[in-house]
C-alpha cells in the first residue's frame, strides 16, 4: 500500500515536535504551535494503514523565502524511499520552484538533502552550558538594561524591521506568533534609545534543557546581556527538567562563538 501524505492537523504537528524529541533535536515548548501559526499549509504526515511513517514541513514566510524542517522518517522503516516520497509531495505543494528555502539538518542526511535539490550553506553548533556559570561570566553585561518584549503599539513595529533586517525576507505573519505572549516562552529586548539594539526568546526544552533563539543583537556587548538575562531565566526549569541551556550558532559568527566560550558553553 503506497504512503498517504496529507496536510497535517495542529494535532498531528504537535506530534511531530514529540518525534523531533525522540530525535535528540530539542524542539522548545511552543516553538510548533508558532511555525503552523505563521503557515498551516506548511505541515505534512505519512500515514501507512493509518499509522503515522514520515513528516516534513516547509513554512513559507514570504513570497520568496521559506524554511524546511521536521523531516523524519520512523527508524524501523527507513532506507525504504519513503522520505523522498513525502519530500517530493511537500515541495511540489509548497511551489519551491519560486522560493529561496533554508532548511537545518543533520550530517548524517546531508546526501539526503542534496538528493532533494539543497546546497550546504555552513554548518551550525549546538552550544550548551550551565545557567548559573554561564550568568556568572557575563557578569560584566549586567550593567546592560533587558526587559521583557511586548508585541504592542510602535513596538511590533521595531520587532518586524529588526527581524527583517536578520532574515532573508520578511516573515510577518511568523514574528506575531513567535513573539506572542507565553506562559512558558519569553522573549526580552535591549532598546539603544528609540530602535531595538537587541532580541532574544527562551524556553524549555522537550524533553530537558532550555532553548535559546533567535539572538539577534547589533553588538556583542548587547549579545553578552540577552544571553545572561536568558540563562537566569532558564535557571528554574534547568532545576526541573535538567539538561543545560542551549544556543545554536552558525560555524561563521566568531562573535557569537567567542561569547559563548566567554560564558563557558560547549559545543556539542
Amino acid at each position: 500500500m503506497p504512503m498517504d501524505v496529507h496536510r497535517a492537523t495542529l494535532a498531528e504537528a504537535r506530534e511531530m515536535a514529540d518525534w523531533a524529541a525522540s530525535e535528540g533535536w530539542q524542539p522548545g515548548v511552543g516553538d510548533i504551535d508558532a511555525f503552523y501559526t505563521a503557515d498551516p499549509e506548511g505541515f505534512f504526515v505519512g500515514t501507512l494503514d493509518g499509522e503515522l511513517v514520515a513528516m516534513a514541513s516547509v513554512v513559507t514566510y514570504s513570497s520568496g523565502y521559506a524554511f524546511a524542517g521536521y523531516y523524519i522518517v520512523r527508524p524501523d522503516l527507513r532506507q525504504q524511499g519513503l522520505g523522498h516520497a513525502i519530500g517530493d509531495v511537500v515541495f511540489r505543494e509548497a511551489g519551491i520552484d519560486n522560493l529561496v528555502v533554508g532548511g537545518d539538518g543533520v550530517p548524517a542526511q546531508v546526501e539526503t538533502y542534496e538528493g532533494l535539490g539543497f546546497v550546504l550553506a555552513h554548518w551550525t553548533d549546538r552550544w550548551g552550558g550551565d545557567a548559573v556559570d554561564i550568568v556568572e561570566a557575563l557578569n560584566d553585561s549586567a550593567e546592560i538594561s533587558v526587559e521583557p518584549l511586548e508585541m504592542s503599539g510602535t513596538m511590533r513595529d521595531l520587532v518586524h524591521a529588526f527581524d527583517s533586517a536578520h532574515v532573508p525576507a520578511p516573515r510577518s505573519r511568523f514574528v506575531d506568533a513567535w513573539y506572542a505572549t507565553h506562559p512558558d516562552r519569553h522573549s526580552l529586548v535591549v532598546m539603544d534609545g528609540d530602535v531595538i539594539a537587541g532580541i532574544a526568546t527562551v524556553r524549555p526544552a522537550i524533553p530537558e534543557g532550555a532553548r535559546i533563539g533567535p539572538l539577534f543583537a547589533t553588538d556583542p556587548r548587547v549579545a553578552a546581556a540577552l544571553l545572561r538575562e536568558c540563562a537566569k531565566i532558564a535557571r528554574p526549569w534547568l532545576d526541573d527538567l535538567g539538561g543545560q541551556l542551549y544556543l545554536d550558532i552558525p560555524a561563521p559568527n566568531t562573535e557569537a562563538r567567542s561569547i559563548a566560550e566567554r560564558a563557558g558553553m560547549t559545543p556539542g
